[in-house]
């Protein structure tokens, strides 16, 4: 049975897949020292921000995080938070990674992002939603749009 989160007025399964690289694709993600603070950075982010990490994993030249989402938050920002502030904190801590990237940021500019749900894939959704109001005798209706 999935958590729900509850905030004003809703509630909420928001849950995310972010992968993120390391800046033209450099191994930086091997030295234990740093990974070992990237991950406590990253748990720290996702509690200060109420976006709780639940898995970290890494392949030496990206990130992948597994984090709840909120609803006032868009996702797009969610990735922004995660990477801006690990990005900041870790080039401070361990200055040799700036070199390592000729002096640019420490990840690359684009980054994967996947809504995960807990019982649902896509057609699930769909014919969730193609479905509604059938089944109390409301018959079938035309697709709504937000234009003609």
């Amino acid at each position: 049975m999935p958590q729900y989160e509850v905030a004003a007025h809703c509630r909420y399964y928001i849950k995310y897949h972010i992968v993120w690289i390391v800046k033209y694709r450099k191994e930086l993600l091997i030295a234990d020292p740093v990974i070992k603070r990237l991950v406590e950075v990253l748990h720290i982010i996702g509690k200060n921000y109420e976006l709780p990490v639940e898995e970290i994993g890494s392949d030496r030249d990206h990130l992948h995080v597994f984090c709840q989402g909120l609803p006032r938050v868009s996702a797009a920002k969610t990735v922004e938070v995660f990477k801006s502030i690990s990005a900041r904190i870790l080039l401070k801590e361990f200055p040799d990674l700036r070199q390592e990237t000729l002096g640019a940021g420490l990840w690359g500019v684009g980054y994967y992002l996947a809504t995960v749900g807990y019982h649902s894939n896509e057609e699930t959704v769909r014919a969730y939603v193609r479905n509604q109001g059938k089944y109390k005798g409301l018959g079938n209706y035309t697709q709504l749009r937000l234009t003609d």
